[in-house]
């Protein structure tokens, strides 16, 4: 865990933890990806770009049992022009643009997917949890006055790498700064960012 703070701003902090069961990187603008187990298995993951004839590049993958062989088999088939292995334990990523992934995305390049999914593989994922103390009065029993008491605002989680989650860590604390709720305002103690009530 990684705590990040604001000198500015010492009511708000963020905490950066691992993400315990991170989602696959997901969304129709990520290329399509084959993720192939140890026994050599293969399924497109399902949440991304889905190639016409998926099916069919699972089989031929199967089928052909070498990447070189299935890299010409993309090219050929599905116009691909990139491919990118990622391989980490028991799990292999194969990233691969095709004719109309790059029509519809315009994505010259694999890059920023590859290292989304390399942060999957290797467990680099992360969530984002903004807090806010509540000041409570001093303890009627000792008397401190050091029974600051950390709420959940918010949280967001399947964040791609650490540096990623540092720099939202710090945009999300000037972003909470400027919105001005207090949790303690609200029902159940917590603040949505989506709304001014407070």
């Amino acid at each position: 865990m990684e705590i990040v703070t604001d000198g500015l701003l010492p009511d708000r902090r963020a905490l950066i933890v691992v993400d315990g069961d991170p989602a696959a990187p997901w969304g129709d603008a990520f290329a399509p990806a084959l993720l192939i187990d140890l026994n050599g298995r293969a399924r497109l993951a399902g949440d991304v770009f889905q190639p016409a004839g998926g099916a069919r590049v699972v089989t031929a993958y199967e089928r052909l049992a070498d990447p070189g062989r299935f890299e010409r088999y993309l090219r050929q088939w599905h116009g691909t022009t990139s491919v990118a292995w990622l391989r980490d334990g028991q799990s292999t990523v194969a990233l691969f643009d095709t004719r109309e992934y790059r029509a519809r995305s315009g994505a010259p390049h694999l890059a920023d997917d590859v290292r989304q999914w390399r942060c999957w593989l290797t467990g680099e994922v992360y969530g984002v949890i903004l807090q806010q103390r509540l000041n409570l009065p001093a303890c009627p029993y000792c008397g401190s006055d050091q029974h600051g008491l950390w709420v959940k605002a918010d949280s967001w989680w399947d964040v791609y790498g650490l540096g990623e989650a540092r720099l939202l860590a710090a945009f999300l604390l000037g972003e909470s700064a400027s919105a001005g709720a207090d949790p303690a305002e609200e029902d159940d103690g917590l603040i949505d960012p989506g709304t001014s009530e407070g």
